[in-house]
């Protein structure tokens, strides 16, 4: 800092001014007015002040060197706009991304990708920006590329254009199964990954466009929409992080979609025994056969509708069934049971039995609660299926397997027999008592062995039922991507940029999960991943140029264990700009 004293035809005015460092530039600023000659006269006491000011300068100095600043005086004018201001209003929420961005060690992914090939594009800043944005502001990819113009400087650099951040989208596509590989490599070194149970799942995404081309094509769409769509297969592991993802085309069948990414991992990741746990959907009888060899085993739900009669009249038997909650041993008739006393039990019981020529492990749950859910929705769609029958018939022309319309019988006859030109729609009574018989029950197979003298190491029917209840996990990644991350609609057209645009959304939630476990294994784990994403989301720094960034943000207790975490000094009341470089360059 040096002394300025400006000059007038009718005063002095002294000022104490800062050398700044502005996008590579030296520039000056005022730091700080010290007034007009009578004024500093007036300061100094009684002592020269042109003598007074030099050394209050160098005592400024000396503390700025030592990082000694206790405050910061700063003057703001109401004559001046905001044009004229030295002020930057800057998203950072994304410093605690990259810092675990680096911490991963994602920043040599960058080197690895680019072997073999002639590109120069500059991977890792597109990476980041490209993770980072969809977290915070997601969105298109040039959205994304003009959002990271207001994130704290080193983020979004102007050494690569969007023309580029496409180009890379095409190389992210061509070597998805190696970024796959190297993230889950790169990640286990920091965090143990908990591969002992895998579970797997399919969604889908639908575009609006007109027609379908060769891989955006007509299929069962998840949200019951006529568009085209495109479908994802996921694999998490067993803390409910990503492992590996598919794209593949909406016309094709989820259930042959497991086997090549399960091979994927097999082969790249370097896994050879976990468990398999998926619903029943995807439980083809070449998948169960594919998870029996070597050390493999599956977990998969199991619909009893389906089964041979002599195993549903044994699932559905009153008699002999355990509670979760009861250690003794002791059976139950679960007709005769207080059902407000048991309302949150689970009952269990178990056996070996042939399922489409396999040999498997079947265990069925009851809960008193799971039947009173299905009875009240069952009894919505009955209430429909009448309002249908008494005064909308026309409605029948459309009829899916899971709606109400199966509930309505409709024919050709009268109630005397006769044949009739107009159809008659009637509530289909038998159908709904068939479908009472299931509700409450729960069906699972697996070809996990029971403990015994011959498998010591098989796993017990409570641990079974546990694994298969964590499912719930992937179809919070599926909600995570489809809400928070926005995944759709895409704003792409090629095959090879939709891809790697699904596996970004991938690698933008593995790093939004590697945050979350962070804190929560420091102990801080009463949020949710609404709550951290809203923190991050309004995290905010005005930059005052020459004197530090001030917090712009509403204090929360998930920002202040992110602080904590990962040692930003978030709760001061201005950042000196020392800090702030040093804190950047640490989490890089």
């Amino acid at each position: 800092m040096r002394l300025q004293i400006s000059k007038s035809k009718n005063a002095e005015s002294f000022y104490v001014i800062r050398s700044v460092n502005e996008k590579g530039k030296r520039t000056n600023i005022v730091y700080e007015k010290l007034g007009t000659l009578k004024q500093v006269t007036e300061k100094a006491n009684g002592k020269d002040p042109y003598q007074w000011a030099k050394k209050y300068v160098q005592e400024l100095t000396k503390k700025e060197k030592e990082q000694q600043e206790e405050s910061v005086v700063l003057e703001l004018s109401t004559r001046s706009n905001t044009a004229e201001s030295n002020r930057a209003y800057y998203e950072a929420g994304h410093v605690f991304l990259q810092k675990m961005f680096y911490r991963l060690g994602w920043n040599k992914l960058s080197g690895k990708l680019k072997e073999g090939t002639n590109h120069d594009l500059p991977l890792n800043g597109i990476l980041q920006m490209l993770l980072y944005t969809r977290i915070i502001n997601p969105g298109s990819k040039k959205a994304s590329w003009e959002a990271a113009k207001n994130y704290l400087p080193g983020v979004r650099e102007e050494r690569y254009q969007l023309h580029q951040v496409y180009r890379a989208l095409d190389l992210f596509a061509e070597k998805t199964d190696l970024i796959q590989e190297l993230v889950y490599k790169s990640t286990e070194k920091v965090f143990s990954r908990n591969t002992d149970v895998l579970y797997y799942d399919c969604t889908n995404f639908f575009f609006e466009i007109e027609e379908e081309d060769e891989f955006r094509r007509y299929g069962h769409s998840k949200e019951n929409r006529p568009n085209p769509i495109v479908q994802m297969g996921m694999f998490i592991d067993g803390d409910g992080i990503p492992l590996a993802v598919s794209v593949f085309p909406g016309n094709q069948s989820e259930q042959k979609s497991m086997k090549p990414l399960e091979e994927t991992i097999l082969k790249d990741f370097d896994l050879s025994r976990f468990i398999v746990c998926t619903d029943s959907g995807l439980a083809s009888r070449d998948n169960r056969i594919f998870n029996s060899r070597k050390e493999r085993r599956y977990v998969v739900t199991q619909s009893l509708k389906t089964l041979s009669a002599p195993v549903q009249e044994w699932a559905l038997e009153p008699k002999g069934w355990k509670n979760k909650e009861d250690r003794s041993g002791k059976l139950y008739d679960i007709s005769k049971i207080d059902e407000l006393q048991y309302r949150d039990s689970i009952f269990y019981k178990e056996q070996t039995v042939d399922i489409n020529g396999l040999p498997q492990r079947f265990i069925v749950t009851y809960s008193v609660r799971s039947k009173d859910y299905q009875r009240k929705v069952r009894q919505r769609q009955i209430d429909r299926a009448v309002k249908t029958v008494t005064k909308h018939p026309g409605d029948m022309d459309h009829n899916r397997q899971t709606d109400y319309k199966r509930l309505i019988q409709m024919s050709f006859f009268t109630e005397e027999g006769e044949v009739s030109s107009v159809k008659q729609l009637n509530l289909d009574t038998e159908a709904i008592a068939r479908e009472e018989r299931f509700d409450g029950f729960y069906g699972v197979c697996t070809n996990l062995f029971a403990p015994s003298d011959e498998h010591p190491e098989g796993v017990d029917t409570l641990e079974i039922l546990r694994i298969n209840h964590m499912r719930w996990q992937i179809e919070d990644c599926f909600r995570d991507m489809k809400t928070e991350f926005r995944s759709r609609p895409v704003y792409l057209s090629r095959e090879n940029r939709i891809k790697a645009h699904f596996l970004l959304c991938a690698l933008s939630l593995i790093l939004l999960k590697y945050v979350e476990k962070s804190l929560r294994d420091k102990g801080f784990r009463d949020f949710t991943t609404e709550q951290l994403l809203e923190a991050l989301r309004s995290f905010h720094m005005v930059h005052l140029k020459g004197f530090g960034y001030i917090p712009a943000f509403q204090p929360s207790s998930v920002l202040q264990h992110l602080s904590e975490v990962f040692s930003l000094p978030i709760d001061a009341q201005i950042i000196s700009d020392r800090q702030m470089k040093n804190f950047l360059s640490v989490s890089r």
